[in-house]
């Protein structure tokens, strides 16, 4: 955790004024979870809840405050480490997909009393959320319980919807960069303008099964069709433009005046990862897709 976000949140707890939500996103799973697991030490942490108490040294002399961050070692730090923290719930993936009655479980748990202080929620792949996951997510966040905190990890940021997105507070750690398979990019340039023109949805769609023959690779299409549409939407600007959602006023300027809703192409392209990594069949996935690229009226 870099030392002003460390600062901005050591500040916020002890004024008890702790969002009750924020979307961790950018870099890759490993490096969410450690941040993560950094975040949540944070907020238990005993000796950063009195790290400006002033006690003597062994010296007779007042202590200066340590640096802000968790110390590792108290009973709680070490309890997140070792998993067994009473008031930290995780909410995992049940096989592909984070189904509705978890988040109806994690509502419920919620609503319990903590051991400590407050309640704090990871949920690991929330974009693996269903639809219905996520609308039932909302009330938790529209309505939080006292005391409670709950963390989103995401490495698809626009697949949470814009409703879950915009009642939390959005982390970027890293640059969340795709690797295109080359094999993809020219596929992925025609599909795109293909579906900006007045093609026919099954010409399209029949561009889509020429160079794609499975989910993996329906997903390595997507992941190409992503950064074609990161390029032509932010064009000279910073290609990671879209990722920061503080940047939301920017984006818009730049899709009124280009005249396309890029970022709803993005969000489309996102819905269509997490349904493909949640295992429905990619022929419908894709074509599905290419309608809702259609129904967005994009003329380039």
């Amino acid at each position: 955790m870099d030392n002003l976000l460390r600062n901005a949140l050591t500040h916020s707890i002890n004024e008890n004024r702790l969002s009750h939500a924020y979307v961790i996103c950018g870099g890759d799973e490993a490096s969410r979870n450690e941040y993560i697991i950094d975040l949540v030490k944070e907020i238990f942490c005993l000796v950063e809840s009195v790290r400006f108490l002033e006690e003597p040294s062994t010296s007779g002399q007042l202590e200066e405050p340590s640096p802000s961050g968790p110390c590792g070692v108290c009973v709680n730090c070490r309890k997140i480490e070792n998993g067994n923290m009473e008031d930290l719930i995780y909410v995992v993936r049940d096989g592909n997909s984070i189904k509705v009655e978890q988040i109806e479980e994690l509502g419920r748990a919620l609503l319990n009393k903590p051991f400590n202080t407050r309640t704090v929620a990871v949920i690991n792949d929330a974009d693996a959320m269903t639809p219905e996951s996520q609308n039932k997510l909302l009330k938790n966040l529209e309505e939080p319980a006292p005391g409670t905190v709950i963390i989103l990890s995401s490495g698809s940021l626009f697949s949470l919807y814009p409703t879950v997105r915009s009642r939390c507070m959005i982390i970027n750690i890293g640059s969340n960069d795709i690797l295109s398979d080359p094999k993809f990019e020219e596929k992925a340039k025609n599909i795109i303008r293909d579906s900006m023109s007045n093609k026919p949805l099954n010409t399209v769609f029949e561009e889509v099964k020429e160079c794609t023959a499975s989910g993996p690779e329906a997903e390595k299409l997507l992941d190409a069709m992503e950064l074609f549409v990161r390029d032509v939407t932010v064009g000279e600007y910073d290609r990671e433009l879209l990722l920061n959602m503080n940047n939301r006023d920017i984006v818009d300027r730049i899709d009124r005046l280009k005249g396309y809703p890029f970022d709803r192409y993005l969000v489309h392209i996102h819905n269509a990862k997490s349904e493909i990594r949640r295992s429905i069949n990619w022929k419908y996935t894709m074509k599905n897709l290419i309608i809702n690229f259609k129904q967005e009226e994009l003329h380039g």
